[in-house]
C-alpha cells in the first residue's frame, strides 16, 4: 500500500497537536517520499511550522476556502485525528480516495460518517497519543519508539536566551515553570493556592520559579505575582515556538492538563499534572518521570468545560504540590 500525498487533519488544540507529533513522524517513516501536508487552525499552526518531517502547513480558513485548497492538491490519503464534525468533513471534501479515522466509539458529531475506513483502537490504546497512533495500523505501522519534534528557530532561542539573561537567571538555576491558565475554567486551579506554592517554592527551597501565560491569562498572572511575597519571574510574551524553547529552559513543569503540559513532555521536563475534569489516563502526562495529582470524586473525568463547585481542583491541596516537587527534585538530586 503506497501513498503519494497524505494529509493529517488535527486542528486543535497545542495539545491535540502535540499528541499527533508521533504519527507525523511514523507516516514519514514509512512513507519517505510521500507529500505530507497538516490542516490546522491558524492560532495553533505555528507549533508545526517548519517540521522536517511536514512538506505543507495548511491554515484553516473557514471550510470553503480550506476545501479549495485541499482539493487542489489531490491527496490520496486523509486521515482524521481529531473526530468531530469539521475534522471528518475537512477528511472527505479533500478527495482523498482512502480516509482514515476512528470508529463510531471514539468519535463524535458523526464525523465517522466522513471516513471510509474506520479503525477502533485496541484495549492497551489508553493514552490519546496511542489512540493515535492505532489509526495507522492498517498502513502496517507499528510504533514502539514515540518521536515529538517540535521545531524551533534561531531567532526563537535567542528572544528566550536574551530574556533569561535579562532576567539573571543562568544555568545552574533551578527554574521552574508555573502555568495557573486553562482554556477550560474547570481545569483552573485556585489562584490564591498559586500564590502560597509560589512563596514555599522560592522561600524554602531556594529555586527560581517563572510564570507562563498565554493571551487570556495576563491577568490572573498579574494578580498571582502582585499576592506574593516572593515576587516570581513573569515570562514575556511568547508564541508557540518561544513559550517551547522557553519552557526546555526550565528544570520542572507545573500546571493543569493544558498544552504548555503537554509541550513540556514532548521535551521530556518532568511535570507535576494538576488533574480535574479529564481523564488523566487518557489526556494526562505522557511518558515516565511525571508525577499526576488528582482526586478519586465520584465526578471524576466529567469532561466538563464549566462547573460551579470545583471540588476536584480545589480540593488539590498546595502540601501536596509542594512535596510533589520536592520528590522531583530529589528524583533528579537537585
Amino acid at each position: 500500500m503506497d501513498f503519494k500525498r497524505i494529509l493529517i487533519v488535527k486542528l486543535s488544540s497545542i495539545g491535540d497537536v502535540v499528541h499527533t507529533l508521533p504519527a507525523l513522524s511514523a507516516l514519514r517513516k514509512r512513507f519517505p517520499k510521500s507529500y505530507i501536508a497538516w490542516v490546522v487552525k491558524k492560532q495553533i499552526a505555528n507549533i508545526i511550522i517548519g517540521h522536517p518531517h511536514l512538506d505543507e502547513v495548511i491554515t484553516y480558513e473557514g471550510p470553503k476556502k480550506t476545501a479549495k485548497k485541499l482539493r487542489s492538491l489531490k491527496f490520496d490519503l486523509a486521515i482524521d485525528f481529531q473526530g468531530l464534525f469539521r475534522s471528518g468533513f475537512l477528511t472527505f471534501i479533500s478527495g482523498a480516495k482512502t480516509r482514515f479515522g476512528f470508529s463510531r466509539a471514539n468519535s463524535r458529531e458523526l464525523s465517522r460518517l466522513f471516513v471510509n475506513q474506520r479503525i477502533t483502537p485496541g484495549k492497551e490504546d489508553r493514552h490519546i497519543i496511542d489512540k493515535n497512533l492505532s489509526l495507522l495500523r492498517p498502513l502496517g505501522i507499528e510504533v514502539r519508539e514515540k518521536e515529538f519534534i517540535i521545531p524551533v528557530f534561531r531567532e526563537n532561542r535567542e528572544h528566550i536566551t536574551s530574556f533569561l539573561k535579562e532576567r539573571k537567571i543562568i544555568s545552574s538555576d533551578i527554574l521552574i515553570a508555573l502555568h495557573p491558565g486553562a482554556s477550560w475554567p474547570s481545569k483552573l486551579w485556585p489562584e490564591e493556592k498559586w500564590v502560597e506554592l509560589v512563596d514555599r517554592l522560592i522561600e524554602e527551597l531556594k529555586v527560581k520559579a517563572i510564570l507562563l501565560w498565554g493571551p487570556e491569562d495576563k491577568n490572573s498572572i498579574d494578580r498571582i505575582a502582585k499576592m506574593t511575597e516572593n515576587r516570581p519571574i513573569i515570562s514575556c510574551k511568547t508564541n508557540l515556538k518561544e513559550l517551547t524553547c522557553l519552557i526546555s529552559k526550565c528544570r520542572l513543569f507545573i500546571g493543569g492538563e493544558t498544552g504548555p503540559l503537554h509541550i513540556a513532555c514532548a521535551l521530556n521536563i518532568p511535570t507535576i499534572a494538576l488533574i480535574g475534569p479529564t481523564d488523566s489516563i487518557r489526556n494526562g502526562p505522557y511518558g515516565e518521570g511525571h508525577i499526576v495529582i488528582e482526586k478519586d470524586l465520584p465526578c471524576r473525568g466529567c469532561w466538563r468545560h464549566k462547573c460551579k463547585r470545583l471540588d476536584c481542583m480545589k480540593s488539590i491541596t498546595v502540601g501536596e504540590v509542594f512535596s510533589a516537587v520536592k520528590e522531583q527534585l530529589r528524583a533528579r538530586r537537585v
